[in-house]
C-alpha cells in the first residue's frame, strides 16, 4: 500500500518545489504541502497523477482549490518518474494568496514556459484592485501578461486604485 502511495507524495512535493514559481507561486517551497481531494490517482503508464473532487492544496499562506488537477511529468532516463511538464487544474479554479486572488474556469501552469494561463469566468483581483476577463496569461519569468484574447468578442474590465507611494516603495510588496 506505502508502495503506491510514495510516488504520488513525491511528485505532490515536487510539484510546488521546482521552483518559487511553481503554480504561480502558489506558496513558499520552505513549508509543507497538505493537499486533500476526494480520491487520488497515480497513472504511471500516462506519465500523470490525477487528484479529483473537491481538490485543495495548501502551503504556507496560499491555497489552490479546483474540482479535478491533472499533473504531468516527463519519463527519467532510469524510466520512473521524470520532472513535472505542466498541471491542469480545471472546474471551479481558484488560487488565493495574502495579495492576490484569482479564479476561473480551467488553469494550466507550463513548466517549460513558465506560464499560467486561466480561461472560463475569470476573475483576477489584488488588494482593490480587480480585473475580469474570459482569457488570462502570463509568463512568469518576463511577467509579460495578456487579458482578454484578440477579436473574440470579448472585454476586458479592469477596476485600478492609485497605490500610495511611500518610500522605497518600487522595491516594496503593495500592502492592502
Amino acid at each position: 500500500m506505502t508502495r503506491h502511495f510514495a510516488p504520488m507524495i513525491v511528485i505532490l512535493g515536487l510539484m510546488l518545489s521546482l521552483s518559487d514559481k511553481a503554480f504561480g507561486q502558489v506558496g513558499d517551497s520552505t513549508l509543507p504541502l497538505d493537499v486533500g481531494s476526494d480520491h487520488m490517482e497515480n497513472l504511471d503508464s500516462e506519465h500523470r497523477t490525477l487528484l479529483v473532487g473537491n481538490v485543495d492544496i495548501v502551503q504556507g499562506d496560499s491555497r489552490l482549490m479546483a474540482d479535478h488537477v491533472n499533473i504531468f511529468y516527463s519519463e527519467s532516463e532510469t524510466g520512473g518518474r521524470g520532472d513535472i511538464e505542466r498541471i491542469i487544474a480545471t472546474g471551479s479554479v481558484r488560487y488565493f494568496s495574502p495579495l492576490q486572488n484569482a479564479r476561473g474556469d480551467h488553469g494550466v501552469y507550463d513548466i517549460e514556459s513558465d506560464s499560467i494561463s486561466l480561461t472560463g469566468d475569470v476573475v483576477i483581483t489584488q488588494c482593490e484592485n480587480v480585473i475580469t476577463t474570459n482569457f488570462f496569461s502570463t509568463n512568469l519569468t518576463t511577467g509579460d501578461s495578456v487579458f482578454g484574447e484578440t477579436n473574440d468578442g470579448q472585454r476586458v474590465r479592469a477596476v485600478l486604485f492609485p497605490q500610495e507611494q511611500t518610500e522605497n516603495s518600487d522595491d516594496e510588496e503593495p500592502e492592502c
